[in-house]
C-alpha cells in the first residue's frame, strides 16, 4: 500500500491496518511494562513487610538486651548486699559477745566485791575479838 502510495488516499484503512499490526507489540509491551511494575510493587510492599516485622523483632531483641543488663546489675546488687548483711551481722555478734563479757565482768566483780567485803568483816571481827 504504501509502495503504490495508497495509503495517501485511503488513510483510514492504512490506520486500520498500521493499528492491528502494531497493537499487539504496544499490548505485549504494555503487559511487560504492567508486569514489571507489578513485580516491582510487589518486592518493594514484601521489604516494607519485612522491615516492619524485624523492626518489631529488633525493638523486642534490643529490650531483651537492656533486661538482661538489668538482671545482671541486679544480681551484682543482691551479691553486695548479701556481704554488707554477713558484715552487719558479724559486728552485731561482736557487740552481743562484748555486752555478755562486760556482764560477766560486772556480775565478777559483784561476787569479788561481796567475797572482799565478807573477808574485810571477817577480818574485823578476829581483830575485835
Amino acid at each position: 500500500m504504501v509502495e503504490t502510495g495508497k495509503h495517501r488516499v485511503f488513510t483510514l484503512v492504512y490506520w486500520l491496518i498500521e493499528l492491528t499490526l502494531v497493537l499487539p507489540v504496544t499490548t505485549a509491551s504494555v503487559k511487560r511494562k504492567v508486569k514489571k511494575e507489578a513485580i516491582k510493587n510487589s518486592v518493594r510492599v514484601s521489604d516494607l513487610l519485612i522491615d516492619a516485622v524485624n523492626g518489631g523483632v529488633q525493638e523486642a531483641f534490643i529490650y531483651e538486651k537492656r533486661i538482661e543488663l538489668e538482671t545482671r546489675a541486679l544480681a551484682a546488687s543482691v551479691v553486695r548486699f548479701g556481704k554488707q548483711t554477713d558484715q552487719w551481722l558479724a559486728a552485731s555478734h561482736g557487740i552481743n559477745t562484748d555486752l555478755k563479757e562486760i556482764g560477766d565482768f560486772e556480775n565478777w566483780m559483784k561476787t569479788m566485791e561481796y567475797d572482799c567485803k565478807r573477808i574485810s568483816d571477817a577480818i574485823c571481827n578476829i581483830y575485835q575479838e
